[in-house]
């Protein structure tokens, strides 16, 4: 941690979210602040853009900190955010450098990570920004797969829902649950999702 206390940094981590202007004083004195490493080996910026901290990712990417890190597990913050739809904060890193085909040791690259969360608008984002649709894990799969997926698992889970919710009875004894139903959202638009992210790429049929 280039001779850095952890609470120095929490220190830090703290001012950047919350006081700006004690973050830059703080860096003036400790360039290294920049890229101190945090919990799991993570950078500072790559904590603040998994917790959501957008501002605290600007603050930090406007000033020059290494989007591109990596983490304990191989991980860059763009690979971490895909799945979590942080759209906002993806922009900012890939404004800033950050690699669209990051490689993981341990996840999806970010264009699988989103397509298989049901993130049709960061995908859209990441094929903008130059990612490789024609990809392929090290499982094989293609993007195809990873939208497939997630078509079957919003249906299974709409199956589920009609299931719990006695969909099948007859009106007057039909149960009115929704606390666990699917939102309309991800399951009325399941097919033009799908039909969006498999828009923004090329066939793969002839990828080896």
């Amino acid at each position: 941690m280039s001779g850095l206390s952890h609470e120095h940094v929490g220190e830090f981590i703290d001012a950047v979210v919350e006081n700006p202007a004690k973050a830059d004083a703080m860096l003036a004195q400790r360039p290294e602040l920049l890229d101190a490493r945090w919990i799991h080996d993570e950078t500072v910026l790559h904590f603040l853009a998994i917790e959501g901290f957008t501002e605290g990712v600007r603050f930090l990417a406007v000033r020059g900190a290494d989007v591109n890190a990596v983490n304990e597990f191989g991980d860059t913050a763009l690979v971490d955010i895909a799945g979590l739809g942080l759209t906002d904060i993806a922009d900012i890193l890939l404004n800033h450098g950050a690699n669209p085909d990051a490689q993981s040791e341990v996840r999806d690259n970010p264009l699988h990570a989103a397509a298989r969360a049901g993130h049709a608008e960061l995908v859209r984002r990441l094929l903008k920004a130059g990612a490789n649709a024609q990809y392929r894990t090290d499982l094989g799969e293609t993007i195809f797969d990873a939208v497939n997926g997630r078509r079957r698992a919003i249906r299974s889970r709409r199956r589920s829902y009609r299931v719990r919710s006695g969909a099948s009875l007859p009106a007057t004894s039909r149960l009115r649950r929704s606390r666990n139903r699917p939102s309309d959202t991800a399951c009325g638009t399941v097919d033009g999702y799908c039909d969006t992210v498999l828009a923004g790429c090329q066939p793969v049929e002839n990828l080896k």
